[in-house]
């Protein structure tokens, strides 16, 4: 992805020529393929290439036309029926930050609302002395901004703001508590610089305050309306293939990132037979065990292996990572590229992102999100047939369910009914009574996890992840990290059409038969082989995960330990009960899942939330 910043003096005045040096020198490691700024007077927009797509090749930003200056981070995916609707000539060669201005002109503030895609893109309208700008639907690309009495700044990146920003750093202790809840809020680190959530616009004109306004919301909007299930499997399928044909336009090598279940499987078989349309492979990375490894941890090589066997221009490179590298390995590297407290799976990302690179891969498709819409495996559905009084129809599901997972009735019927009813959930809580003594943090803020984490998976979830920036927030540390090996990491599972289609389709579809992901299942059963789509034994995307996130060096440990006063007066971390669950561990306990062991499920996260406060500590200092 490309990177855009500039600056608007609000007074009117000349822009600081060395201001806006120092923003783009903060940038250069995103000038792969060049960099350009434009400072007529009072604005300065800057743009620093990296080629993804094909129509960046000759592109050239900023640029004027109109009476307004546009720098822009986009593809936009719906450019041909865009060119023919703004009435422009076939024979132009469009590219998208043109066709987003021709937009603007047309339709004004409402232009977002006509553009399909991924984007984040800044307008000077010189005629008005308006600026516009904005991030698409669903939030794939990085728009922070910032201002103060004479300035407006906007960047793809925190640290370009942070160049320029009079202010000290202010340190936002609310980016822990998401991190902690697994609720991720559009906000920064720094109080002082904000985050335009997705689907929303920005407008500043002379003399006014900062106006934003959302254009789009995620949710049911009938817009798809078939008869028969097949239809829905159809429709899905040509969504799919259309987002990946625009993704992978592009003259440089297509990638992966294929963990064998089933999403990562439908995204490859779709890629696989569009790329063998114009003679192409596709490059899949996996993380996988080392081939000599003789222990009780398994990975995903035989799956993966067998979607191989099915497509000819399917090239698969194994990666396997180091045993002294993991959770807590190169955090200030980690810090660095995402801007955010990292994820738990960094260091396989890393790894994968790397092999990637090597190869000249650009475009990293995934299966990253599908689970959370298209795949979503129907938690809920026999209980909204309850709650609409289709009794015979939640039975009969219930029964099939039943003989599927081979669980008794009862632990069915807490599953699948009683675990979503409100009322059931309180009295089961209060008699319950949490032990809080997991969780390695101020019980106040245990409390407030376990309450939200203890809400069901719906549609109505996803729904609010979309509207509330949430699902950008998971979105963001996947990409960002990709940015830092010159790699667009891609989700087509979560595209806007998809979703919205997603938001229509019948509730029953995801449970077919009392099968769990039962859509995404039969739409895919003629593309890959039957092994994936049956397979009941998903493994973490880390195969020996439990090992290396138990292995916590005494550095560490003494190291923070050393500055739990400063620490925990921000992060809420207690660390008696931290050291307590670390003596709890060893590598001949863990014998779960890390995400179902208690002892060892909130460890990691406290740990990285206090090395990114002493990250920001750092920053703070210089």
């Amino acid at each position: 992805m490309s990177a855009i910043f500039g600056i608007i003096n609000k007074k009117g005045d000349a822009i600081d020529t060395a201001m806006a040096t120092k923003m783009q020198t903060s940038l250069l490691h995103r000038a792969v393929d060049g960099k350009n700024m434009l400072i007529p007077g009072e604005m300065m927009f800057g743009h620093h290439k990296l080629i993804v797509h094909r129509r960046q090749t000759e592109e050239q930003q900023p640029f004027e036309h109109d009476d307004c200056i546009i720098t822009s981070d986009a593809r936009i995916d719906n450019i041909k029926e865009l060119g023919e609707e703004l009435e422009l000539p076939f024979s132009l060669n469009i590219t998208d930050s043109f066709i987003i201005l021709k937009a603007y002109k047309k339709w004004g503030n409402d232009c977002v609302k006509h553009l399909e895609g991924e984007f984040t893109f800044a307008i000077w309208d010189k005629l008005t002395k308006t600026f516009y700008g904005a991030s698409d639907h669903i939030g794939f690309r990085t728009f922070y901004y910032y201002e103060n009495n004479e300035i407006f700044a906007f960047a793809s990146e925190i640290r370009a703001i942070e160049s320029i920003k009079t202010e000290p750093l202010k340190i936002n202790e609310e980016i822990f508590l998401n991190y902690y809840t697994n609720i991720h809020h559009p906000i920064t680190y720094d109080k002082n610089i904000k985050e335009v959530p997705c689907a929303h616009y920005l407008l500043l004109k002379k003399n006014s305050q900062l106006k934003i306004e959302r254009y789009w919301k995620a949710g049911p909007k009938n817009k798809y309306k078939f008869k028969h299930s097949h239809e829905w499997y159809d429709c899905l399928l040509k969504l799919v293939t259309k987002k990946i044909e625009c993704q992978i336009d592009s003259n440089y090598p297509i990638g992966i990132i294929l963990s064998g279940g089933l999403d990562s499987s439908f995204v490859t078989a779709i890629a696989c037979k569009l790329l063998k349309e114009k003679t192409r492979k596709l490059i899949a990375f996996s993380s996988v065990l080392p081939e000599d490894y003789n222990g009780p941890d398994k990975d995903e090589r035989f799956y993966i292996e067998k979607l191989k066997e099915h497509y000819d221009n399917l090239e698969v490179h194994y990666v396997t990572i180091p045993d002294e590298i993991g959770p807590y390995s190169n955090l200030n590297e980690a810090f660095n590229r995402v801007e955010l407290p990292v994820n738990l799976f960094h260091y396989v990302e890393s790894a994968l992102f790397q092999s990637a690179e090597k190869y000249g891969v650009r475009t990293l498709l995934s299966g990253f999100g599908g689970d959370m819409a298209v795949s979503y495996n129907g938690n809920g559905v026999i209980y909204q047939n309850l709650s609409n009084f289709k009794i015979l129809k939640a039975f009969e599901l219930l029964i099939k369910r039943y003989k599927i997972e081979h669980f008794s009735l009862i632990s069915m019927i807490k599953m699948e009914i009683l675990g979503h009813n409100i009322l059931y959930r309180k009295i089961r809580d209060f008699i319950k009574k949490e032990d809080y003594s997991y969780y390695p943090l101020k019980k106040a803020l245990a409390r407030k996890i376990i309450k939200g984490n203890a809400t069901p998976g719906k549609k109505s979830l996803f729904k609010n992840k979309i509207n509330n920036s949430e699902l950008s927030g998971y979105l963001l540390r996947l990409r960002k990290h990709g940015i830092a090996f010159n790699i667009e990491f891609l989700s087509p599972l979560l595209d806007k059409d998809v979703t919205e289609l997603f938001f229509d389709i019948p509730d029953e579809l995801h449970l077919l038969n009392g099968v769990k992901r039962s859509l995404i299942k039969e739409t895919m059963k003629i593309m890959v082989p039957p092994e994936i789509i049956m397979r009941n034994d998903k493994l973490s995307f880390s195969p020996d995960y439990n090992r290396r996130i138990a292995t916590i060096t005494d550095k560490n440990l003494e190291y923070l330990f050393k500055n739990k006063e400063q620490i925990e007066k921000v992060t809420e971390i207690d660390f008696e009960l931290l050291k307590k669950a670390i003596s709890k561990i060893s590598h001949s306990e863990i014998k779960t899942e890390w995400q179902f062991n208690k002892h060892l499920a909130f460890i990691p996260d406290v740990i990285l939330s206090a090395e990114f406060y002493l990250w920001l500590i750092r920053k703070k200092k210089l």
